[in-house]
C-alpha cells in the first residue's frame, strides 16, 4: 500500500514539474522484488500448487479452536 502512495506522489510531482532523483520504474519495481523474494523464501505460497493444502485436522472442523 505504501508503494501506491509513493507512485501517486511521484505522479503529482511530475504534474507540477518537479523531478526526483529516483525514477518511477525503480519505485514500481521495488514491490515486485519484495514479493519475489518472499515467494522464494516460502513466505508466500501459491495455494493452487500440487500438495499444498490444509492438514486433515484443519479440514475436519467447522470453527477454529479457541
Amino acid at each position: 500500500m505504501i508503494w501506491v502512495i509513493f507512485l501517486i506522489m511521484y505522479q503529482i510531482l511530475s504534474i507540477l514539474g518537479i523531478t526526483t532523483p529516483v525514477s518511477e520504474d525503480s519505485i514500481s519495481e521495488t514491490p515486485t522484488l519484495i514479493i519475489n523474494i518472499s515467494a522464494v523464501l516460502g513466505i508466500i505460497v501459491d495455494p493452487t500448487t500440487a500438495n499444498i493444502n490444509d492438514n486433515e485436522r484443519a479440514m475436519g472442523y467447522e470453527e477454529p479452536k479457541k
